[in-house]
């Protein structure tokens, strides 16, 4: 019996090419692109839909605006329909839910002004996450693509996200995949979505291959646009996926988001996107409350840059971006200049698999500009209180329904700070090498700031250690039991110990194969019991490698550092490879593992909601800040401060691990080369591997917080937010004034303020813990009352300063 098989494309030019200078992109880039047009072209059956993100849109503007052209001139033969896109093709697990709807607005805006109607949504690296159904429906598309590892990814249907909305799911076929299927195995009438991403040109190969293969087999395939499927055959049944990509979530070797999150140099890059982001929410909160003047602030045209990025392509290589599509009343505000910042900054070129290390440096210096600007806007907007009498100092700032946090700074000498009201003091200094270490316990109010202004304290007592092996405080106690560096918490009648994983090492310059680490003496134990019981736990693990660790008790909460100092380079759980094309995407090594006993689910955060992780047992997974193990008589969460996403979780054990590194596969350490011969299918692009090796010190926080009673009860999603990001202290010259002053009034505690698009005048937030509720939200004189669904998304009309 005959079979008809319906094709569509998915084809994704992405121009910022993670392993090339801009140089190379833009002379070879262009002459790929040509070919494939070449190709397309020359098959007159084929169609495609084509996603040109903002980037590569504006890069062949520059470089090769033939390309442009010819592919507009398809569209107008309708051989070409057009997918909206993220603005710098961010990984969705990578930002927070504002991040990804600013940069899915800003893209498809592009998209739909300077080409034509999207019909879909392309993700970038087709990385899914649920609450991507209200995007696509924000952007007015008809549909996404996304990858499905079920057996039935022949179908559309309909994608019902956490918030309730729902879109058309396209499900996609990654070229390597298509090799494994044959035409018997396709059902009648099935959509085979096919991905050609041109920055890898292989996948045309492979694509072309399988429609060579469905024709020799006497398949009828029927070239289509994925709205022209849908009008005919509709959609077969109904989904609500959790984040997924092109590798298996659960995969051992190669998970899904894991895969780009584990190298040290993805996690210090995840920690300055967090920072900016959060920099950006707390501004923008301060920009709508009328009691805080509007700052001027200078309107920078070209942004600084390190020396070292001249030849990766920059935001000031697109100067009118911001003011044509972001600005308000033909000015771009300080805080539409830190979206496009961090629009820009957040391409998953910068982190996980292969970066050109000056790729990365731009992308970090573009979040470290985002975070100047917000963080100058509130300093300045903060310090225009005419009843201020200060100095140097700090803004103590808490964005979150909760209070209590503890920061920390180093000074040259002991100091003081001066809150009025006493909602900032140092509460712990201890002698460091490089001056006097503060602790400060920050006690503010939710949705509130207050000024600390320092002054010397030339009489305050230091803290001094104990040989003691125990801390105790509220119910709460932490000791060390044992030879090796494991410390164990005891609360409320539940108990958990928090390991270090065993690793292997190979020093690059001693040894010739992995081995496990030769410690060098016994564990050293400390104690400090002052106001912040602390324990200290250190040992050095190898010749090579010193562990120290320290255990903050604060209530409920267990902060801990954990510091590795590697004397010379290192490979951890990696061997040196042995080709240059070998690949290595495992993640894993340094773990801090919490044996909680707590048999159970497990949840973690993704933008605008939390997920469960889809097994109960052991799997990677990459949460944005925090996971945690829940069971019928409580659990525990683990936040992380310094940017780790990946986890090791297994429910039925009980376990949380937080990784904190692993030698993972990089490359584009030297200038890459394309073989680009006479078509599309005779393209080469040079490939080069090798592994992140750890030296010097790296230096990870996290939180660990036992509960009683279920998550909900406990506002562990809303916890694990602000232990992860704190309550910034923001420098200052000039601190003081009116000791608390309230930047607005959200409740219930479970609804946060995600952030405002200014252009429109909406505001927008959020329910985090899966609970429909009625809120009521204050700013000044205004104030709004409504509901919210289950991980409801709100975007309200308000007007902004």
């Amino acid at each position: 019996m005959s079979k008809t098989i319906y094709v569509a494309n998915a084809v994704h030019p992405n121009m910022n090419y993670d392993r090339s200078s801009k140089s190379v992109i833009r002379e070879k880039f262009p002459e790929i692109y040509r070919l494939f047009l070449d190709y397309t072209e020359a098959n007159h059956e084929i169609k495609v839909h084509f996603q040109l993100p903002g980037q590569t849109l504006n890069s062949l503007r520059i470089c090769a605006p033939d390309v442009l052209e010819r592919i507009a001139a398809l569209h107008r033969d309708g051989r070409v329909r057009y997918m909206g896109t993220y603005f710098s093709e961010p990984v969705g697990m990578c930002i927070d839910g504002m991040s990804a709807l600013d940069s899915a607005m800003l893209g498809t805006t592009i998209t739909r002004e300077e080409l034509g109607e999207p019909e879909g949504f392309f993700l970038q690296e087709v990385a899914y996450f649920p609450q991507v159904p209200y995007i696509v429906n924000r952007l007015g598309v008809q549909w996404t693509v996304l990858f499905d590892w079920d057996d039935e990814f022949f179908f559309p249907y309909a994608l019902v996200g956490l918030d309730g909305s729902t879109c058309v799911g396209v499900p996609t076929i990654g070229a390597e995949r298509l090799v494994e299927i044959s035409s018997d195995s396709i059902p009648d009438n099935a959509l085979i979505m096919l991905h050609n991403d041109l920055e890898i040109p292989g996948t045309v190969k492979l694509t072309d291959r399988f429609r060579e293969r469905l024709y020799a087999n006497g398949v009828e395939a029927k070239w289509v646009f994925v709205s022209d499927y849908l009008r005919v055959h509709g959609l077969k049944g109904t989904k609500r996926p959790g984040p997924s990509t092109n590798k298996k979530e659960d995969s051992a070797d190669s998970p899904s988001f894991s895969r780009w999150v584990s190298k040290p140099i993805d996690i210090v890059t995840h920690h300055a996107t967090l920072s900016a982001m959060e920099s950006y929410r707390r501004s923008m909160a301060i920009c709508l409350n009328p009691e805080f003047p509007e700052p001027v602030l200078s309107n920078r045209t070209t942004h600084p840059r390190s020396y070292v990025t001249w030849d990766v392509e920059s935001v000031n290589d697109y100067p009118w971006v911001a003011p044509k599509y972001l600005a308000s009343n033909g000015s771009t505000h300080p805080l539409e200049a830190v979206k496009h910042l961090i629009a820009w900054s957040t391409n998953s070129d910068a982190r996980g698999w292969y970066p050109l290390f000056e790729r990365t440096v731009e992308r970090r210096d573009g979040f470290a500009e985002a975070s100047r600007i917000a963080d100058t806007y509130a300093r300045r907007a903060l310090a225009s209180d005419p009843n201020r009498h200060g100095g140097p100092g700090f803004w103590a700032i808490n964005n979150y329904p909760l209070s209590g946090s503890i920061e920390r700074f180093v000074a040259e000498e002991p100091v003081n700070l001066l809150s009025p009201d006493r909602t900032v003091q140092v509460v712990s200094i201890r002698p460091v090498p490089e001056g006097f270490e503060h602790l400060v316990r920050i006690d503010l109010p939710p949705y509130s700031v207050a000024p600390a202004v320092l002054r010397r304290s030339p009489t305050a007592a230091l803290s001094a250690p104990t040989s003691g092996t125990e801390v105790s405080k509220g119910g709460t106690t932490i000791s060390h039991t044992g030879t090796g560096v494991d410390v164990t918490i005891r609360t409320g009648g539940a108990s958990a110990t928090l390991s270090l994983d065993p690793f292997k090492v190979l020093i690059q310059r001693f040894d010739a194969v992995l081995r496990a680490p030769r410690p060098e003496g016994g564990v050293r134990v400390r104690a400090f019991e002052d106001d912040l019981p602390t324990l200290v736990v250190e040992q050095q693990i190898d010749w090579h490698v010193h562990f120290h660790s320290e255990y903050i008790l604060d209530g409920a909460n267990v902060l801990a550092t954990w510091k590795f100092y590697f004397t010379a380079p290192t490979l951890v759980d990696a061997h040196l490879p042995q080709t240059l094309d070998e690949r290595d995407f495992k993640p894993g090594g340094i773990k801090a593992r919490l044996s909680t006993g707590v048999v159970g689910r497990v949840l973690y955060d993704c933008p605008f909601g939390e997920v469960e992780h889809k097994t109960r047992t052991d799997g990677y997974i990459a949460a944005l800040t925090h996971a945690f193990l829940e069971s019928d008589r409580g659990g525990f969460l683990v936040a992380s401060r310094t940017g780790s996403q990946s986890f090791h979780v297994s429910g039925k054990d009980g376990e949380l691990a937080l990784c904190l590194g692993r030698s993972t596969t990089s490359g584009g350490r030297r200038k890459l080369s394309f073989r680009v011969g006479a078509g599309v299918l005779d393209v080469e692009a040079e490939q080069e591997w090798y592994k992140e090796p750890f030296v010097g010190e790296y230096v990870h926080r996290f939180v660990v917080r036992p509960f009683l009673g279920s998550a909900v009860e406990n506002l562990i999603p809303v916890w694990g937010r602000m232990l992860a990001t704190g309550c910034p202290m923001l420098n200052s010259v000039d601190a003081g004034g009116t000791p608390v002053r309230t930047l607005y009034e959200l409740t219930p505690s479970n609804v946060l303020f995600s952030g405002a698009i200014r252009k429109e005048r909406k505001i927008v937030l959020n329910e985090v813990c899966g609970t429909e509720t009625d809120f009521t939200f204050r700013v000044g004189p205004r104030q709004l009352t409504g509901h919210i669904p289950a991980f409801g998304i709100l975007e309200i009309p308000w007007r902004a300063t």
